[in-house]
Order: structure tokens, then C-alpha cells, then sequence
């Protein structure tokens, strides 16, 4: 998605003067000369990298979401119509997963040594069971922690509730009763 091509302004400058804090003491923790902050400061000026972007909230102990939205407030996404096959086509979570990581699948692919056509179907078929191996490989190739996609493949998934283990427990015991009457020919 692009932005809209109306003209808009960050609003860094207006952010920092609500944290009292001068350019001197952002230079000093982050580097960044106080002319360039000065310069960054300016409404009309959208030339902030990430990296500075990211230094001077971590030297202001800003919460990056609460500062990303207050200096880029006027930013818009432009409203793009989504495809029909786009709202009927259901991908898997690990597809999901795999989106997420906007690398494409055949990167992952190459990265894994996992053919792409098993990516594909780990992808859209919901009845195909991805490997451990594979989700961690993919993780590692997506440059996150194996736990971020074992966590999103099965952020559904929960222990069984104490009723579910006593019928459990209850089953087992009366299977080995069984396993043993048979052994003893009872």
C-alpha cells in the first residue's frame, strides 16, 4: 500500500517539546547531531530514518507506538479494493506466519532446503500439519524465534481442562484393568 499523495507532515518537533528534553541530550545518547534533529524537527521535513527514528525514542523513553502516532498522525494508507479471490482464499496460520514475515515463499524455500511447493500447501491446506522441524526452519529463515511461530501456528491450542484429564486418567486405568485381566486370563 502507498501513501496518498497529499502533502503531510511529521510532527516530531511538537512530540519533543512535549518531553522536555533538548537536542543536546538526544545527541548524547543517540549520536545524532543536535543540527540534525534540529532539522528533523521541522514539520515540512519527513526525511527521518528508522534507525533515527527508533534512537531518539529509545533516548526520550518513548513508547514507539504512542510516538509513531503522534508524529506521523496525517500518514494515510491509501484505500485499496481487495480482489475477490483475495477474500474467499483462507490461508493456513503458518500462511498467515509466512505473510507476516514478507519474505517470499521461494527465499524461504532456498533459506530451508523446504520445496516450495510444500510451503504452498503448508500455506493453504488447512488439513496438512506442518512438521516442527519445518516451523522452526521457517522461523529462523523469517529472522524470528522458533517460539513467535510455534506460539501464532497455535495460539488456539490449550491444555485440557482438569474434567478432560479425570476422564482421561479414568480411560487409562481402565485400559491397563483390561491389559492386565487379558495377561492374567482372568
Amino acid at each position: 500500500m502507498a501513501l496518498t499523495s497529499k502533502k503531510v507532515y511529521q510532527h516530531l518537533g511538537s512530540f519533543l517539546k512535549n518531553q522536555n528534553i533538548s537536542n543536546n541530550e538526544i545527541y548524547f545518547k543517540t549520536g545524532i547531531d543536535p543540527t540534525r534533529i534540529s532539522k528533523l524537527s521541522r514539520p515540512e521535513k519527513d526525511t527521518i530514518s528508522a534507525l533515527e527514528f527508533y534512537l531518539i525514542a529509545l533516548a526520550i523513553g518513548a513508547d514507539l507506538d504512542e510516538m509513531a502516532n503522534h508524529v506521523f498522525s496525517d500518514y494515510r494508507l491509501k484505500e485499496t479494493p481487495i480482489s475477490s479471490t483475495a477474500q474467499t482464499h483462507k490461508l493456513t496460520e503458518l500462511g498467515k506466519f509466512l505473510n507476516e514475515g514478507l519474505i517470499l515463499q521461494k527465499t524461504v524455500a532456498h533459506r530451508t532446503n523446504i520445496k516450495e511447493s510444500k510451503l504452498s500447501s503448508l500455506s493453504n491446506d488447512k488439513n496438512i500439519v506442518p512438521m516442527a522441524k519445518d516451523l522452526y526452519l521457517i522461523a529462523l529463515a523469517l529472522n524470528k524465534k522458533p517460539s513467535d511461530a510455534f506460539n501464532f501456528v497455535n495460539k488456539d491450542v490449550v491444555l485440557n481442562s482438569s474434567n478432560e484429564e479425570e476422564q482421561l486418567r479414568e480411560k487409562y486405568k481402565k485400559l491397563l484393568l483390561n491389559a492386565k485381566t487379558k495377561r492374567d486370563g482372568i
